[in-house]
């Protein structure tokens, strides 16, 4: 018996490391030499349902990023329906921007998890009520295709990366590691200054 708490000891020790190995990655597939100087840019995204979650978070971040360095950015999720994605594209080819950046997941497998902590303390019983949750965590996993293209309607990537994703969404730091990836490898590829 000793040897069993010996054993499940060990196990839920490496478990419990393993679940806090969590990487993002940004591995650029094409570079971009030449100074760009947008003042407008489109987000586009296209997945699942979790995907989509996922990239309204990001595209938050990064309009609010852009608009630091006085650039307008309008996000847009293509979804799967190709015959509104047609006519969308149409209306958005009309509003004339520099670029657009697409996030396309790289097939349709992903992995999205819910883990909920059972809060059993008695100083927060009395408001939370008792074996209520006080903790959750949203574990995702994804890569993307990253692009950026100058022509909405013909797209020829000026700059391209592959974007893996394997994090906690309930932990603000991921997010920021993510975007600082993202805007270090536009600032080195002179998308922005």
């Amino acid at each position: 018996m000793k040897h069993f708490g010996f054993i499940l000891s060990f196990f839920l020790f490496f478990a419990d490391i393993t679940s806090e190995a969590q990487t993002n990655n940004l591995i650029e597939t094409k570079t971009n030499a030449e100074q760009k100087n947008y003042r407008k840019i489109l987000i586009l995204g296209k997945g699942a349902l979790e995907t989509r979650a996922f990239l309204e978070i990001l595209s938050q971040k990064l309009i609010s990023k852009f608009k630091t360095k006085g650039i307008e950015a309008k996000y847009y999720f293509k979804g799967k329906d190709t015959i509104q994605i047609s006519e969308d594209l149409k209306q958005l080819a009309t509003e004339k921007f520099d670029a657009v950046i697409s996030f396309e997941p790289r097939d349709s497998s992903h992995y999205s998890h819910i883990t909920y902590s059972k809060n059993n303390s008695p100083l927060t019983a009395p408001i939370l009520g008792p074996g209520n949750f006080s903790s959750r965590s949203i574990e995702y996993q994804d890569i993307f295709e990253v692009s950026i293209c100058e022509d909405l309607t013909k797209c020829e990537p000026i700059w391209g990366a592959i974007l893996s994703i394997d994090s906690d969404f309930t932990k603000k730091d991921n997010m920021k590691e993510i975007l600082n990836k993202i805007f270090f490898s536009f600032r080195s590829n002179k998308i922005l200054k």
